[in-house]
């Protein structure tokens, strides 16, 4: 526990991240922290590979956030380059002239995919939730965003079915079962983004998390 001179200072710390930190955080700090337990990757298969990292999105998810599938894709990449130190991502550029070049890429195999981009893995994130307000009410903020995460190896015996794939479902604030007032759409979209990036590149790294 921590030495009673410090509870000033850390009420006070509570206080001013509580709200954006949820419940966990709280408890986790009223028992001066528990230290941190190793989790062992799900996929180890992106070390050393060229890798590009696809977001397929729904037409109703783009119609309310245009941009969502080049931004997660950008993020989880992000991730994947800081967490993963021998990866190879694949040129943001080749990616972009890629998907407009074929703009239906979403229907074509697996197998097509990843030779027409060149690369090892194609890590396909398949979007099919993503808001930032609680169901039916505008004024709670909540950040929910949740994937099928898919890899394809060029090298697999059969490339059109992924050799590694499940289901990544994140929220922010983090552990909060239900909204907040006071936060805005910029504050929960890039939290709720770096949330969900590095869980996604957690599944490829062993990764140490709060017991």
């Amino acid at each position: 526990m921590p030495h009673p001179s410090r509870w000033p200072s850390l009420l006070l710390l509570i206080t001013l991240t509580l709200p954006m930190a949820g419940c966990d955080f709280f408890a986790w700090m009223l028992l001066g922290g528990e230290g941190t337990r190793e989790v062992d990757a799900s996929y180890t298969g992106l070390d050393g590979r060229t890798v590009a990292v696809l977001v397929a999105a729904d037409d109703q998810i783009l119609y309310q956030h245009p941009a969502a599938d080049r931004i997660i894709a950008q993020q989880v990449a992000a991730a994947f380059a800081e967490s993963i130190p021998d990866i190879r991502l694949a040129d943001p550029s080749t990616l972009a002239s890629f998907k407009t070049q074929n703009p239906y890429w979403q229907s074509l195999l697996p197998s097509t995919l990843i030779t027409g981009l060149g690369v090892d893995r194609l890590v396909i994130v398949s979007l099919y939730e993503y808001r930032l307000h609680e169901p039916g009410n505008a004024h709670l903020w909540r950040g929910i965003m949740s994937a099928d995460i898919s890899v394809i190896e060029a090298e697999a015996e059969d490339p059109d079915n992924p050799s590694f794939s499940t289901v990544v479902s994140t929220e922010y604030p983090t552990g909060s079962k239900v909204g907040v007032l006071a936060s805005d759409s910029q504050t929960i979209e890039l939290g709720l983004l770096k949330t969900f990036s590095t869980q996604t590149a957690n599944l490829f790294h062993d990764h140490e998390v709060p017991k």
